[in-house]
């Protein structure tokens, strides 16, 4: 028999967790972040799975649409911004994009929204004023040539931006969720 064997079920859990007080914390620690990601990838799931129960009728149909080309109106603005350079294609790229996102917001109101929906869609639209109100700042600091504002302000409208696509996804706007708009491309995931 080899030592491992000889060993209770409590002498091996010692082992395994550590005998000294710096080794079971990082243990502990390790199995509570392992736990963690567990949980959060179960929660993970559920979210995706909540955007399959979206209803694919004719009103989620013509958002994912709208959704789609409004994305490819910004792939154009950032591609035209990019030729300019700097931040003169920083404020350019936030200029632009300060109406394209309007409009797609004010589109969300243009028909009826289904009930079942409301929350839904109120939760993209706040998104997107919020990436309009980043955008507008952004425009703004680009323009006053400060380099590290900028990019503080970029950042926010980044994470704007998120906020957006987390809802686009919760609305079950599948093909809009799987464009990206990147280095003034319009990219299927």
């Amino acid at each position: 028999m080899s030592k491992s064997e000889d060993l209770s079920v409590g002498e091996r859990f010692r082992a395994l967790i550590g005998r000294d007080r710096r080794t079971k914390k990082v243990t502990l620690g390790t199995l509570g972040a392992v736990l963690i990601a567990v949980v959060a990838f179960i929660a993970l799931e559920s979210a995706d799975d909540e955007a399959v129960n979206v209803p694919q009728d004719s009103y989620t149909r013509t958002l994912d649409a709208s959704c789609a080309e409004r994305k490819e109106e910004i792939a154009m603005a950032q591609g035209k911004a990019l030729e300019r350079g700097g931040l003169a294609a920083v404020s350019a790229y936030a200029d632009a994009l300060v109406p394209i996102v309007g409009e797609w917001r004010l589109e969300l109101g243009r028909s009826p929204v289904p009930p079942d929906r409301s929350e839904l869609v109120e939760a993209l639209r706040r998104a997107l004023l919020e990436v309009e109100i980043e955008a507008g700042a952004l425009a703004r600091v680009a323009r006053e040539t400060n380099p590290r504002e900028v990019a503080q302000v970029a950042a926010q409208v980044d994470a704007a931006t998120v906020n957006a696509e987390d809802a686009v996804d919760s609305l079950g706007l599948v093909r809009c969720g799987n464009l990206t708009v990147d280095q003034g491309r319009l990219i299927r995931q």
